[in-house]
């Protein structure tokens, strides 16, 4: 083996023996049957590269660890993934927390809970876990109000808001009837006059 293990660049490959890598030259190898590791050239690589199907950015970037920012297009195509973001971004830091401590603050389960807001227990616990089941604000106005809490940021009441937009919604439907009744009654009278035509 002594002869083989001469050092020098010509023809000295990587090799299995005994379970270990050792460098060799590639007749001995060849002679000894010692299975020969290789490294592909790049004309392989690239053939490799080449024939396999095209992946996406998002599997690519996960492989290679980094992160995918999706473009703006991909956002608008699913609005609801930023809805549920714009969401979870203005409620305080661990909501899930204060909701689940409210409940056994007043001793209610979840099935209690559940009962009423007139929501199923799962959407109940789902919200625990730090999950919005809806991409709006319905069911955390709920538990706010049964619950007397707040969960946003701001600090603002979503019931007044909601309120207030209920009363100014009903306002103007009853403006709308009001004129629609006036020019109803402004078309039924007696002093309706029926012109002839004349030939």
């Amino acid at each position: 083996m002594s002869e083989y293990m001469v050092v020098g660049e010509d023809n000295f490959v990587e090799a299995l023996e005994d379970g270990k890598i050792v460098r060799v030259r590639e007749d001995y190898a060849r002679r000894e049957g010692l299975p020969i590791i290789r490294k592909p050239r790049i004309y392989q690589l690239h053939e490799r590269l080449s024939s396999q199907p095209k992946q996406s950015k998002e599997v690519l970037s996960r492989k290679a660890g980094c992160d995918y920012t999706k473009p703006l297009l991909d956002y608008l195509k699913n609005p609801d993934e930023w809805k549920s973001e714009q969401v979870m971004s203005e409620l305080v830091d661990n909501f899930h927390w204060i909701i689940k401590l409210e409940r056994r603050k007043r001793g209610l389960t979840r099935k209690q809970l559940a009962k009423l807001l007139g929501e199923s227990e799962d959407a109940i616990k789902l919200i625990e876990n730090g999950v919005l089941p809806s991409k709006d604000f319905v069911l955390i106005n709920k538990i706010q109000q049964v619950l007397g809490i707040n969960l946003r940021k701001d600090g603002k009441d979503f019931s007044e808001e909601i309120t207030k937009k209920i009363l100014e919604e009903r306002q103007e439907k009853e403006r709308e009837e009001n004129a629609k009744e006036i020019n109803a009654s402004e078309l039924v009278d007696d002093e309706i006059e029926i012109l002839e035509e004349e030939e």
